[in-house]
């Protein structure tokens, strides 16, 4: 389905662009992608307050290994990230420079990482707003500001979630229809990602480790996985303040077209990552995501809507009693393209009928 109006419709995107962060940007560029594909005009909206690394200068030693490694990291992945935001994103300065403003994915509703609720993510200064796919993590950082975000939530035109637990929190609390939509990344056809993958950085047969949060559980799977099907061991590395100086086979500020291919090309993958998870679905990996401290209800939602949640496993869990027979990716296969379809339909219906009240005869 194609728009067919009088004039070009502006959509811009409203969710986190400049976080060092390969899933954020992944989703975002799939988004925006999808949205560009049913001829909308896509632009993403600058916002404020981004990117902040934390600063872990406590004593000399910290402050030598900060300035002649972390910034050093920090500035090599900056600088593929803004390579690429250059040569695919077009941004303006505020929502009301749009049409309709779409806000989402990611955790764009929780306030603990948005330091409070974010107007720019509730529908900002645009007249017409969708949030799509919008996230919160866990339920429990809503709980003490419903009332805040219910109201919040009467800015948009038409609302929908990520995760199941919060869809069924906003329709139950609100009355609101909050359908549970699939995240960005599943938007696009994987020929999308496959157009921007470089060539693989390594020639050997692989397991994979992408983690968000350090989990040593993460690396005695890797190995025991490892072991059994003879696989070397490569890590993509989000803590730029790891302290292990030399390290093999590890990667820290890599572009996200290798990032991808590192994925593409690999035997197995171990992540505790949302977008980690969801790509080695994507790319039909042998795969297990490790449950983290907080913030395992997408991850959750996402493995036990797929059929895959036997996948999604405690760091307690005895490592000889995991299945460890192939996925059947015919099915799952399946589910998804269900799951991505009924997203897409869900996002083009809701732009059109905005489309059209916008309209100029």
């Amino acid at each position: 389905m194609s728009i067919e109006i009088d004039r070009p419709v502006s959509v811009g995107i409203a969710t986190f662009t400049d976080a060092l962060n390969y899933g954020a940007l992944l989703q975002s560029y799939a988004l925006g992608s999808f949205l560009s594909s049913l001829g909308y005009q896509v632009f993403y909206v600058n916002r404020n307050n981004e990117g902040k690394v934390r600063n872990n200068k406590k004593n000399i030693i910290k402050r030598l290994f900060y300035a002649l490694i972390v910034e050093k990291r920090k500035s090599e992945k900056n600088d593929q990230f803004e390579r690429f935001k250059s040569e695919n994103y077009s941004f303006v300065k505020s929502a009301n420079e749009v049409d309709i403003l779409v806000c989402g994915s990611d955790q764009i509703w929780n306030p603990e990482i948005t330091k409070g609720f974010d107007q720019l993510f509730f529908g900002g200064a645009c007249n017409f707003s969708v949030a799509y796919a919008a996230s919160c993590g866990d339920l429990s950082v809503l709980m003490n500001k419903t009332d805040e975000f219910f109201l919040k939530l009467s800015n948009f035109d038409s609302v929908s979630s990520r995760e199941e637990d919060l869809s069924r929190f906003i329709t139950v609390n609100t009355g609101l229809d909050c359908p549970v939509v699939c995240d960005p990344v599943f938007l696009p056809d994987l020929s999308v990602y496959k157009e921007i993958e470089k060539e693989s950085l390594e020639e050997k047969r692989y397991l994979l480790i992408y983690q968000m949060n350090k989990d040593k559980f993460l690396y005695k799977l890797a190995k025991y996985i490892s072991s059994k099907f003879h696989l070397d061991i490569v890590e993509i590395n989000n803590d730029l303040y790891d302290c292990r100086l030399i390290k093999s086979n590890c990667y820290y500020s890599v572009s996200l077209e290798t990032f991808l291919s590192l994925i593409d090309h690999s035997s197995f993958v171990i992540t505790n990552s949302f977008h980690g998870t969801a790509l080695s679905i994507l790319y039909k990996k042998p795969f297990f995501s490790v449950k983290s401290n907080k913030r395992n209800s997408r991850i959750s939602s996402l493995c036990n809507s797929l059929g895959l949640g036997d996948r999604f496993i405690d760091s307690g869990i005895k490592l000889s009693s995991l299945d460890l027979s192939a996925i059947d990716y015919g099915e799952v296969s399946k589910k998804v393209e269900l799951f991505s379809d009924s997203s897409k339909q869900y996002l083009k219906e809701t732009l059109l009928k905005i489309s059209e009240k916008i309209n100029v005869k």
